[in-house]
């Protein structure tokens, strides 16, 4: 192909009767763009009819890239080379409609359809009006200059009807084949062989007055009444399929008589109206997403222009493309202020939300604060209480001891009365101890419920001052076990019986003599027990008391058994003087005393044998 020479061959891509389009590469300039060839020889050169012919629709899509217009397809300067007419155009990457639509299985989201609702509309508004600014010329249509701005014409509205009377063009072959859809998703128009530029018809192609689908009813009848209103007609089908997935009205392909079937379908155009938008819309949905359930997606407006640009008459459709794009503007301008309004009163609405969110956090916060606080102010009042409980335990232990070491003292000086009184502040001592331990186990509970409610109210672990109040709690709560226990094994040791003697007079260490009555003796076995078991349950409340600790109370131990030991003698003498003469009634007196005497130290011999296992496993812990 000779014609080529200064091109690269890429593609072929397409070829009808009049003409055929190629892809090609400039070989001196490197830039890619589509040539389209006539298919005719021209023989005659320039002259030629034909080429003339070619050469007016050259001028038509020249003079329509005077305004640069994005969604139409720009063309360059004709050439004849080789004896063939070639025009170079804008390389459009992209598919028409027809097959995208196809590839899409029939459905296209309603945002595509606006998309190309307003595109193509523009370019439509641009040819049908808008075209005349780029074209007029001020001496060729004997316009004047506007005496406050030389640049500018004056122009009344009969000058601009008459202007867009004569540069306005009229694609006249609009159909889904015409309308490329790029790859960024814009749409572009081209091929204009059929377009009428004012009033004369550019009948480069070799196609009969457009796609039969696509024709307006008027242009059935006669086809000399081509109007602006046609080509809405056109686009409106454009529309209809590519928001349903179909034509309004199609041809039959089966019939075997191509004229009969454009006939009924001519008919059809003139007589009937076009299937339900929705339910076709809902048919070409479900088909494309197999089991789901369609819900209508697009705006009402958007039916009524469709159907508006398919009216029989052409008197009821938009007047041109220019009429058509304003009124699609408004619509989607409205929806726009629509959709503000909702979006503003939804940004309303949360920021109410919001606000009282924040509302009820802050509110929330603060009583949480004041609940905190409130705790805190409980846990305070309750580890005074506790230490108060301590001190006050510490102040009467330290008494009850007090009282213990005058009731075991060596000295003779305490009477019976003062014994008497001494016994009965111990056990005054020991009902206010015993206050003080359910006192402490009340406060105990009170501090665990407080804890568990301030737990909820706040995060990470307790702080050491907490810890400690439970360490501390603990200490209390077995040791006030241990003295509980003391007091309860004081009141339940009765095994012991008493003396009948009235008194014992025993040697002590310092070489003086100490009078021991049966309660005197009674006293010194519990008190006895008292330390032996005080010694055994502080051990295990306190895991091990130190070795200073048990040394005392050993030392205590040890000295209970010596006046025991004492005891012991003294029975001895009993014996002897029993043995020395004394009466009868005496000496069975004193079998009774002895015997007596036996069974306590007996039973004080078991006991102290209970405690020295005890003392030995103490130590056994400590050597550990």
């Amino acid at each position: 192909m000779a014609f080529l020479e200064e091109y690269t061959l890429l593609d072929e891509l397409g070829q009808g009767g009049y003409a055929t389009v190629y892809k090609v590469r400039h070989n001196h300039l490197g830039y890619i763009r589509a040539i389209r060839v006539l298919n005719a020889t021209i023989a005659h050169g320039e002259e030629d009819k034909t080429y003339q012919k070619f050469l007016r629709e050259c001028r038509l899509l020249l003079r329509l890239g005077n305004g640069n217009h994005p969604n139409i397809v720009h063309i360059y300067q004709p050439l004849l080379k080789a004896q063939k007419a070639i025009v170079e155009m804008d390389y459009v990457d992209g598919m028409d409609l027809f097959h995208y639509l196809k590839e899409q299985k029939g459905f296209v989201p309603t945002e595509e359809v606006l998309h190309l609702l307003t595109g193509i509309g523009s370019a439509l508004s641009y040819c049908h009006e808008d075209i005349y600014k780029f074209c007029m010329d001020k001496e060729e249509d004997n316009l004047k200059d506007d005496p406050n701005d030389g640049s500018k014409v004056l122009l009344d509205s009969k000058t601009i009807e008459q202007l867009i009377d004569k540069y306005r063009v009229i694609h006249n072959d609009i159909h889904s084949g015409n309308i490329i859809r790029r790859g960024d998703g814009n749409f572009v128009l081209l091929d204009f062989g059929l377009a009428i530029e004012g009033n004369d018809v550019v009948r480069s192609s070799r196609k009969r007055n457009g796609a039969p689908e696509f024709k307006a009813p008027e242009k059935w009848d006669n086809e000399s009444l081509l109007t602006t209103q046609s080509d809405i007609y056109s686009f409106g089908v454009v529309l209809y399929e590519y928001l349903t997935g179909r034509v309004p009205f199609q041809f039959d392909k089966k019939n075997s008589n191509p004229s009969e079937a454009e006939y009924f379908l001519g008919k059809a155009h003139k007589e009937q109206q076009p299937p339900s938008i929705f339910e076709l819309r809902k048919v070409a949905f479900e088909q494309a997403y197999t089991g789901e359930t369609y819900e209508k997606d697009y705006p009402d407006w958007l039916e009524e222009v469709i159907m508006r640009c398919l009216a029989k008459s052409p008197a009821k459709r938009f007047k041109n493309g220019k009429e058509l794009y304003d009124f699609v503007m408004e619509c989607i301008r409205r929806d726009s202020y629509e959709k503000v309004a909702n979006m503003r009163n939804e940004i309303a609405e949360l920021q109410n939300k919001i606000s009282t969110i924040r509302s009820e956090q802050l509110a929330k916060s603060k009583e949480e604060t004041e609940q905190v606080t409130a705790m805190k102010r409980q846990v305070e009042d309750a580890e005074s209480r506790v230490a108060d409980f301590m001190d006050k335990e510490r102040l009467m232990t330290e008494e009850i001891e007090r009282l213990k070491e005058l009731l075991n003292n060596n000295a003779p000086a305490i009477d019976a009365e003062q014994v008497a009184s001494l016994k009965a502040e111990i056990r005054r001592l020991e009902t206010e101890l015993s206050s003080v331990v359910s006192k402490h186990v009340d406060a105990n509970n009170k501090l665990t419920q407080l804890e568990k409610e301030n737990a909820k109210l706040r995060t990470g672990t307790p702080g050491a001052k907490q810890s400690g109040i439970w360490k501390i709690l603990a200490i209390i709560f077995f040791l006030t076990t241990g003295v509980a226990m003391v007091m309860w094994y004081n009141s339940q040791n009765t095994s012991v019986e008493p003396i009948a003697v009235d008194t014992i007079s025993v040697a002590m260490d310092d070489g003086t003599n100490k009078a021991f009555s049966a309660t005197d003796v009674k006293q010194l076995l519990n008190d006895k027990t008292s330390l032996a078991k005080s010694l055994a349950d502080s051990q295990a409340a306190s895991s091990i008391g130190d070795n200073e600790t048990l040394k005392q109370l050993n030392k205590q131990i040890n000295q209970k058994d010596s006046l025991i030991n004492e005891l012991n003698k003294t029975i001895e003498e009993l014996r002897q003087q029993s043995s020395a003469g004394n009466s009868q009634s005496i000496i069975n007196q004193k079998n009774r005393e002895i015997s007596q005497l036996n069974s306590t130290i007996k039973n004080l011999r078991s006991q102290i044998k209970d405690k020295d296992r005890l003392i030995g496993v103490l130590k056994e812990e400590l050597v550990r």
